[in-house]
């Protein structure tokens, strides 16, 4: 039984664990003293997903860095007095592996040469400027071996100055992207679409090699290297590697993942010594938890915890820091739940009234009759449904805006990943109805959450007023998604664990659901009736003969005639039902698929149906 109390750190490894060291140093760089653990998650925090802990095994693991009386600096580089300030110059840039400032430059010298950093500051920027071996990248610089060798423009002797016998990676990656078209005039953003399309972080010469593939002489390595390094949406390793933006939010998530590692590690972990601590929340402390909430965004009650207690989740005396930190922030009317463990400032927190955007509403039809003045749009109760229409209108894909979740369409468990296919009318409105699995997966407390989705290392928040299932504000996350006008598909997956209101996203172009899609000549029909005046002036009765017509005797699905009817105006799926079911030209022609025969119209509504009528 002795090894039982060994606990076994899980690590984290490569490319991850390269970003993670990377942004650590960064901070550092730019600090002007040593920081406390704490005080560099804040630094470099991506939503919740750094913790002390895991910075703390980061840092112990890595030698760049070293610990001083309780606060991280970085470890000083090899620097040798004996050599002249250039070799120190260009060891410093290869020990960090990315581009520096000459402040920082001068700033990582001055220990080891023994002056300080703003006596050193102009010898350094005598020595980048006046030689050919470093290039300015924005407000820094780097090393020219970093770039690509093009002294000769002839393909084997750049192969060979560059790749020089390795040439392995370069193949690897030229098979791969061999597809990918590049914008010659656009460099910067063509190389960012394919760094997200390679899926893996792309090694700096080989993007280099790619592009110079397309642009030839037009390539210019220098300005190339320094444009991608600027780009928001794209981070240069100390490896030597790029990465596009849906790899860092990959890396992102093994850091989340080995972070609950570090958990389940910690809750096995035998207990410290010494006494549990209390925790009573004092004014300085929701003074300083009001300052974290100052940016009006939300946080991660665990994130609040970090930064005043430097407690990590798994950490003995996390959950006691937990409760009183949650109750301290109940107690007090600054501060909002909105689910999950996300906390705002209650100002923050927009009023959603039940309404629904007008673009969502049931119109305000004309009363249909037919030459008999009977009623046209009959409605059936559902004992009047004919074929599966009783399980049709459960679809969570044909409910409009602000319905009632229908009965046992809500598995008890949230699976594990929920498909959200949207509609039409919801891409053009930026909602999202929450029905189904999708309810499953977002909790029903409190009444309005803040949904946070992820993709590509970007977050984009939406609110669900979970008093009527629909979520708003998410058209600049489809925009992003680009997803298609109607039937594009995504999948979520909650992230970290417990009851969460944070997901992944997963979504490759060209996802769709089958039965909500439409194609774009099918689209621009529908929405050429929908801009048509007479809309109003058509019964629904006969705006599905109109629709269904195309499809002939094989008939059209249930989702997907609900989806169209909708894209020329919003109509109850109830409706729809009842019409298939009370007239004899609509038939039930096989599971969830119904056929119109225009012979039968003039036989009017089925007799045995009529019973079935609402007044």
């Amino acid at each position: 039984g002795i090894l039982s109390d060994v606990v076994i750190e899980p690590k984290v490894e490569g490319f991850a664990r390269t970003y993670l060291l990377d942004s650590i140093t960064d901070c550092l760089l730019t600090a002007e003293e040593p920081l406390k653990v704490s005080e560099i998650v804040a630094a470099i925090q991506h939503d919740g997903v750094f913790t002390s802990r895991l910075l703390r095994a980061a840092m112990e693991s890595s030698d760049r860095f070293q610990m001083i009386d309780r606060r991280w600096m970085l470890a000083a580089p090899e620097v040798d007095l004996r050599r002249p300030l250039e070799a120190n110059i260009e060891s410093v840039l290869e020990h960090i592996g990315r581009p520096l400032a000459a402040s920082q430059i001068a700033q990582q010298l001055a220990e080891g040469l023994g002056r300080p950093p703003d006596v050193l500051l102009s010898s350094v920027d005598q020595v980048l400027t006046g030689r050919d071996k470093y290039f300015v990248v924005g407000d820094r610089w780097g090393l020219t071996s970093w770039l690509l060798d093009l002294d000769d423009q002839d393909e084997e002797e750049i192969l060979f100055r560059n790749f020089f016998l390795d040439e392995d990676e370069l193949t690897r990656f030229r098979e791969k992207m061999g597809s990918f078209s590049w914008d010659p005039g656009k460099p910067i953003e063509s190389a960012a679409r394919l760094l997200n399309k390679a899926g893996e972080p792309v090694p700096n010469k080989v993007l280099q090699f790619l592009a110079w593939e397309v642009m030839h002489r037009g390539f210019r390595p220098q300005e190339f290297f320094a444009g991608l390094f600027a780009h928001e949406e794209v981070y240069f390793l100390s490896s030597g590697h790029w990465c596009g933006g849906d790899v860092i939010g990959e890396f992102n998530q093994t850091l989340e993942v080995f972070t609950e590692q570090l958990i389940e590690a910690g809750e096995t972990a035998p207990e410290e010594g010494g006494e549990p601590r209390e925790f009573h929340v004092t004014e300085e402390e929701i003074a300083e938890t009001a300052a974290i909430l100052a940016d009006r965004r939300s946080h991660r009650i665990s994130e609040i915890i970090e930064a005043i207690y430097e407690l990590s989740p798994g950490e003995r005396d996390y959950n006691a820091a937990f409760g009183a930190m949650w109750g301290a922030m109940g107690a007090d009317e600054r501060f909002a739940w909105v689910g999950g463990e996300r906390w705002r400032l209650a100002g923050t927190v927009p009023r959603l009234t039940h309404k629904i955007p007008e673009i969502l509403e049931l119109p305000y039809l004309p009363y249909f009759v037919n030459e008999d003045g009977e009623p046209v749009d009959v409605e059936l109760s559902e004992d009047g449904f004919e074929g599966d229409l009783i399980e049709s209108v459960k679809d969570p894909r044909v409910m409009i805006a602000g319905q009632p979740v229908p009965e046992g369409t809500v598995p008890e468990e949230a699976p594990a990943k929920v498909s959200v296919p949207i509609r039409y009318e919801h891409r053009l409105a930026g909602t999202l109805p929450v029905y189904g699995d999708l309810r499953a997966l977002f909790p029903m407390q409190p009444d309005v959450i803040e949904i946070t989705l992820i993709t590509g290392g970007k977050s984009f928040t939406g609110w669900l007023n979970n008093a009527n299932n629909l979520a708003l504000e998410f058209g600049p996350f489809y925009d992003r998604l680009d997803l298609p006008l109607c039937g594009g598909c995504f999948q979520l997956q909650p992230r970290g664990r417990g009851i969460t209101t944070d997901f992944t996203v997963s979504y490759t172009p060209g996802d769709v659901d089958e039965l909500v899609a439409i194609s774009d000549e099918r689209l621009a029909v529908l929405e050429s009736m929908r801009e048509d005046p007479e809309n109003v002036q058509t019964s629904t009765f006969d705006l599905l003969r109109q629709i269904m017509e195309p499809y002939g005797k094989k008939g059209v699905h249930f989702v997907t005639l609900f989806t169209e009817v909708n894209v020329v105006r919003r109509t109850h799926a109830y409706l729809i039902a009842s019409l298939l079911s009370a007239y004899a030209c609509f038939s039930h022609v096989k599971p969830g698929t119904w056929a119109y025969d225009e012979k039968k119209v003039d036989q009017g509504i089925r007799k045995q149906k009529r019973k079935f009528i609402k007044e």
